[in-house]
């Protein structure tokens, strides 16, 4: 476990929440060392982190990105998205509800980035769970 992640575990189990849901590239970048230089220049594809209280470290992304990411050593899960016919951030925000449906984390307490998280990325997640 490296320095960020050991922080990120003891303030999850401070504030008794099972994970916390990241948006953005800066944000991914900071919670799981993973480099998305080109996801600035496409903002309407998401990609979030999720890292939880046992450990796991999950990245949603869009399927061009999965290579970039795992070219780099990524040792996580890889959740990749299409957004189909839907308006984005609607694919995103959909495989983070299974994602977090399959790790049964849909009744305990995930702590969200609010000053990052799209109001809409919210209301869809809140849907879909």
């Amino acid at each position: 476990m490296n320095e960020i992640e050991a922080r990120v575990s003891t303030a999850l189990a401070d504030a008794g929440c099972d994970g916390i849901v990241a948006f953005g590239a800066d944000n991914v970048t900071y919670l799981t060392g993973a480099v998305l230089p080109f996801a600035e220049s496409t903002p309407e594809r998401k990609v979030i982190a999720l890292l939880v209280k046992d450990g796991g470290r999950h990245i949603v992304c869009p399927p061009d990105w999965e290579m970039a990411i795992a070219d780099q050593g990524w040792l996580g899960n890889t959740v990749v998205y299409t957004d189909n016919n839907a308006l984005p951030p609607a694919g995103a925000v959909n495989a983070l509800g299974e994602l977090l449906r399959s790790l049964q984390l849909t009744t305990g307490a995930i702590a969200v980035d609010m000053s990052r998280t799209p109001r809409q990325a919210l209301a869809l997640l809140a849907e879909s769970l």
